[in-house]
């Protein structure tokens, strides 16, 4: 990570000060069985490890969402338990989601965002956001809410179909060369919610270009 100093003033972490720190990411597709096809519409994630390993490290992860559709974990075990199929159908059942969505309308709101961005066709033209917000401190102790994103630099590519459509093509584009993010840093207003990872912050509340993210090498998970 080429970090620029731009984000010198709201943060006294080592990781924005101007210079290159060493970086290790994973890309994940959601849910637990490693054996599921990939899908296209499934969310997708990149967690990243700034710093080398055994020392102070800054870790964050994110996913190709806007927003979180939960902002409980109830929420998010009664979303899970609504999307179980029953028996018989293989499906799950429609009235158990239309509970849900009744009971939760934080998450129906969110599922409602989530809907209006359709994701891309692959992991390195996606852009990934940090849904929690932080507060970074700066010199003279000022805190200052933020969230992070990063924006992909490289196009898409057309959609790949078959069982790793998610991950051959992003050995494929590693194996050719080096991928690009610049990491966005979005600053909230006093009124913005820090505490609700289903609601967004205004569209306009000021963005700070905080460095590069460069990848550019692959390996196994072993």
């Amino acid at each position: 990570f080429d970090s620029n100093g731009n984000c010198l003033a709201l943060s006294t972490a080592v990781v924005f000060a101007p210079g290159r720190t060493p970086v290790i990411g994973r890309f994940s597709a959601a849910g637990g069985n490693p054996h599921t096809a990939d899908a296209a519409a499934a969310g997708r994630g990149l967690g990243l490890a700034f710093g080398f390993p055994g020392s102070q490290q800054w870790r964050t992860a994110m996913l190709n969402l806007p927003v979180f559709p939960d902002n409980s974990p109830q929420a998010m075990y009664d979303r899970l338990a609504a999307t179980v199929p029953v028996p018989g159908t293989g499906k799950p059942d429609p009235s158990a989601m239309t509970r849900f969505l009744a009971a939760h309308p934080p998450s129906a709101r969110a599922l409602t965002i989530l809907k209006q961005h359709p994701p891309t066709p692959g992991f390195a033209d996606s852009t990934f956001h940090g849904f929690n917000a932080f507060y970074f401190v700066n010199e003279s102790g000022v805190r200052t809410p933020v969230r992070w994103s990063l924006t992909p630099l490289q196009r898409a590519l057309p959609p790949a179909s078959g069982p790793n459509a998610l991950f051959e093509p992003l050995v494929a584009q590693l194996r050719a060369g080096p991928l690009h993010w610049r990491l966005l840093l979005t600053v909230g207003a006093s009124a913005d919610p820090t505490h609700d990872a289903t609601l967004p912050w205004p569209a306009d509340r000021r963005t700070i270009d905080a460095g590069l993210l460069t990848l550019d090498s692959v390996a196994t998970e072993s």
